[in-house]
């Protein structure tokens, strides 16, 4: 299962009306859950990392914080 670790900041600015979509593929693709990990954010990632307006779909952990922490607004 594919995941993405992040060991920086990340951002995904969303607003209302025009949300950011993070998933696992295109929308002509089959898609149903747990088709890949999620979002990783682990003790290296900066606590700064910044999520408005956005949906993870299809992910088996979404986002997923260890020794880490993120803002989280409208999501």
């Amino acid at each position: 299962m594919c995941s993405t670790a992040v060991d920086g900041v990340d951002f995904s600015k969303g607003i209302d009306g025009n949300p950011v979509l993070i998933t696992s593929g295109p929308v002509n693709q089959q898609q149903a859950p747990n088709q890949w990990a999620g979002i990783d954010f682990y003790n290296e990632a900066d606590d700064n990392s910044n999520f408005q307006y956005t949906t993870v779909e299809y992910a088996y952990d979404g986002l997923y914080f260890e020794w880490s922490s993120a803002s989280l607004d409208n999501c």
